[in-house]
């Protein structure tokens, strides 16, 4: 709660246990963060479009 309520952070910073900590060389990675935000937007539509069938929307093959 102190990270989202306290007025003096960095917003978008990395927090650690209240206290400002570098990301991880991964986290900066472009081809890494970029990997991860495709296979995120796969799986979501996957649930999506599986979320639809189940509740019988005909416009599931079309998304």
């Amino acid at each position: 709660m102190y990270c989202a309520l306290a007025s003096d952070l960095v917003p978008g910073a990395y927090y650690s246990d209240c206290a400002y900590t570098p990301p991880s060389k991964l986290a900066e990675s472009k081809e890494v963060c970029s990997d991860v935000w495709k296979a995120t937007s796969r799986l979501i539509r996957a649930t999506l479009s599986e979320s639809r069938e189940l509740d019988g929307d005909s416009s599931a093959a079309k998304a």
